[in-house]
């Protein structure tokens, strides 16, 4: 498959919802966090169709964390 990885750790992306308490319908309290991380758990990684793919992906992203990421075929 293909993935990214930095510093010997895979890209990962989490969802988590937190607080979906309510008591009738139109009381919903929703929290949403939602991101990236580099895990090395390679079950949790995120993979790629192509080495194609992989580089659009990572042509659109910005910043310090996306720095040094190589993509991989394990």
């Amino acid at each position: 498959m293909i993935v990214m990885k930095k510093n010997k750790k895979y890209l990962s992306y989490v969802k988590q919802e937190e607080g979906l308490d309510y008591w009738e319908l139109s009381e919903v309290n929703f929290v949403d966090q939602s991101g990236w991380y580099w895990t090395s758990d390679y079950e949790k990684a995120k993979y790629f169709m192509s080495v194609r793919d992989a580089n659009i992906f990572l042509a659109k992203k910005k910043g310090d964390f996306w720095e040094g990421v190589e993509i991989v075929n394990e």
